[in-house]
C-alpha cells in the first residue's frame, strides 16, 4: 500500500536503479567483431586493389563498420524480438561490434596495408637510371628492409603469368616482419597517446565526437514493444537511403556498362574558366557528397562553416598571387596544391597542438604526477577506472614505444636528427588528426572512380 510521504515510491525507485544494466562487452559481442574483422581484412584488399569498389574502409567513418551495426539492428535483432526477446543484441553489444570493427578496419587499408606494402617495394621497382634510387637512397639501407628479389619485386606491380600466379613469400616474409615491428610500435604509441589525452577531451573539455553520433543513434534501444527505434521509424531517413542508394548503384552500373546513363555528380569549376588570371585557380570542385552532407548536420556551425570558408580563402589567395604574378611553387606530394598552402598548414598544426597543450595543461601535469607516484592528495579524484589502463603502463608504454621506434630509425640508418624530427612530426601529426576527429568530423575520403560518392 503506498504511503502519503512517498517512501514505498522512493525505495521502488532505489530497487529499480539497483537492478544491475546488461553488459555491454559479452562473449557473444566480442566473437562477432572479431569474425567480421577478420572477414573486413581479408576483403577489404580484394575490394580496393581487385575489384577497385567503394571503399568499405581506410578513414575515420568505415561503411563496413556501419552496414554491420544496420544489418544487427534491421535484421538480426528484428528477427530475435520476435522469436526469443531475450535474446536480442543490446545497445551496448552493438557499440562493442562497431567498435572493434572500427578499431581494426584502418589495418587492411588507408591505415597501415594500403600505403606499408607499396612502399617497401616501390623505390626498387621505380628506380631507374635516371633517379637512382637504388644507389642513392637504398645503398646504405640494411638487407633486412629490402626485397631484394628483382622478379618478386616485378611481379608485385606486374604480376605472374596466368596459371602461374603466386606469392614469392621467401622474398617477403623478412621485410614484412622487420617493418611490421615498426607498425606494431606505431599503433602501441598511438593507443598510449589516446589514453593519455582521452579524458581531458571526453570529461573536461567534452569534444563532440560527431562520427559517434550515428552509431549511437542506430543502436537505441525500441520503445514500447516496436521492432525498430525511433530513428528507424523515419520516413524521411529511409527516402534518402533509397535516394543514395539508386544514385551509387546507377553511377557504378555506368562505370561497368558505359550504356547505362550517368547522373553527374561532380563538376570542375575551372572548366568554365579557361582565362587567366582565373585558370590559375586550378582544381575547383563542387561534389554531391551525400555522406558529407549528412555528417555535415552533425557538426558545430563553427566547424562546419570553417571548413567552406577556408577553402575559398585558399583559392583567393590563389587568384590574387596570379594577378600580381607571383611565385607559387607546387607541394611536394600533393596535386593542385600550393607550397604556402602546405606551409600555412603545417603552422596551424603547430597553433592547434600549443593550443591542446596549453588547454590540457592541468590534466597532463596531473597525469605525469599520477603515473610517477610524484603527486598530493588532490590526485585522488584523478581517477583510472575508465581508462584503457593506467598512467603508469600508460607512461612506460609510450617510452618503450618511442624508444623502440628510435632504435628501429637507428638500426635502419637514419641520423639522430631525422629520428628526433621523426618522432616529434609522429606525435604532431597524432595529436593533431586526432583531435580534427573527435572535435571536427576528420572523414578524410580517398576518391577513385567507383568511390566518388562515398
Amino acid at each position: 500500500m503506498a504511503r502519503s510521504d512517498g517512501r514505498s515510491s522512493g525505495t521502488a525507485e532505489c530497487g529499480a536503479a539497483a537492478q544491475p544494466q546488461p553488459r555491454a562487452v559479452t562473449g557473444r559481442a566480442v566473437f562477432v567483431g572479431l569474425a567480421c574483422a577478420a572477414f573486413f581484412a581479408g576483403f577489404t584488399p580484394y575490394n580496393d586493389i581487385k575489384v577497385a569498389a567503394t571503399f568499405i574502409a581506410g578513414n575515420q567513418f568505415p561503411v563496413g563498420a556501419l552496414f554491420v551495426v544496420l544489418f544487427f539492428v534491421t535484421v538480426v535483432n528484428v528477427a530475435l524480438r520476435k522469436l526469443a526477446p531475450r535474446r536480442a543484441f543490446t545497445r551496448g553489444e552493438l557499440l562493442t561490434i562497431w567498435t572493434l570493427i572500427l578499431v581494426s578496419s584502418g589495418i587492411p587499408s588507408g591505415g597501415l596495408m594500403r600505403f606499408l606494402i607499396p612502399h617497401i617495394v616501390a623505390p626498387h621497382y621505380h628506380s631507374n637510371a635516371s633517379n637512382a634510387w637504388e644507389a642513392n637512397v637504398w645503398a646504405a639501407a640494411p638487407d633486412w628492409l629490402k626485397i631484394r628479389d628483382p622478379d618478386a619485386v616485378k611481379a608485385f606491380y606486374e604480376g605472374y603469368p596466368r596459371g602461374r600466379e603466386r606469392i614469392p613469400w621467401e622474398a617477403w616474409t623478412g621485410p614484412l616482419f622487420f617493418w611490421g615491428i615498426l607498425a606494431v610500435l606505431f599503433i602501441a604509441a598511438s593507443f598510449c597517446v589516446a589514453n593519455l589525452l582521452r579524458r581531458q577531451w571526453v570529461e573536461h573539455e567534452k569534444f563532440a565526437f560527431p562520427l559517434v553520433a550515428v552509431p549511437l543513434l542506430l543502436s537505441e534501444e525500441p520503445e514500447g514493444g516496436h521492432l525498430l527505434n525511433r530513428m528507424l521509424h523515419s520516413p524521411a531517413l529511409w527516402l534518402a537511403v533509397l535516394l543514395t542508394t539508386l544514385l551509387h548503384t546507377l553511377n557504378g552500373l555506368h562505370l561497368l556498362y558505359p550504356s547505362i546513363p550517368q547522373i553527374r555528380t561532380s563538376v570542375n569549376l575551372t572548366e568554365f574558366m579557361p582565362s587567366s588570371p582565373w585558370n590559375q585557380i586550378d582544381w575547383f570542385p563542387v561534389n554531391l557528397h551525400p555522406l558529407m552532407i549528412g555528417l555535415t548536420y552533425l557538426l558545430s556551425l563553427e566547424v562546419a562553416f570553417s571548413f567552406w570558408f577556408f577553402f575559398l580563402f585558399y583559392k583567393l589567395e590563389v587568384l590574387l598571387c596570379a594577378i600580381y604574378n607571383w611565385q607559387m611553387p607546387a607541394a611536394l606530394g600533393a596535386h593542385g596544391y600550393k607550397q604556402f598552402h602546405a606551409l600555412q598548414s603545417f603552422g596551424g598544426a603547430l597553433a592547434l597542438l600549443a593550443w591542446v597543450l596549453w588547454t590540457g595543461r592541468a590534466h597532463l601535469r596531473n597525469v605525469w604526477e599520477k603515473a610517477t607516484g610524484s603527486g598530493d592528495s588532490r590526485l585522488a579524484a584523478l581517477g583510472e577506472a575508465r581508462e584503457m589502463f593506467s598512467y603508469r603502463a600508460m607512461l612506460v608504454g609510450r617510452v618503450a614505444s618511442y624508444g623502440g621506434i628510435a632504435l628501429w630509425l637507428f638500426l635502419a640508418g637514419g641520423s639522430a636528427g631525422l629520428i628526433i624530427l621523426s618522432l616529434r612530426l609522429m606525435t604532431l601529426a597524432r595529436v593533431i588528426i586526432s583531435w580534427m576527429v573527435c572535435q571536427a568530423g576528420g572523414c578524410f575520403s580517398y576518391r577513385r572512380p567507383m568511390a566518388r560518392l562515398t
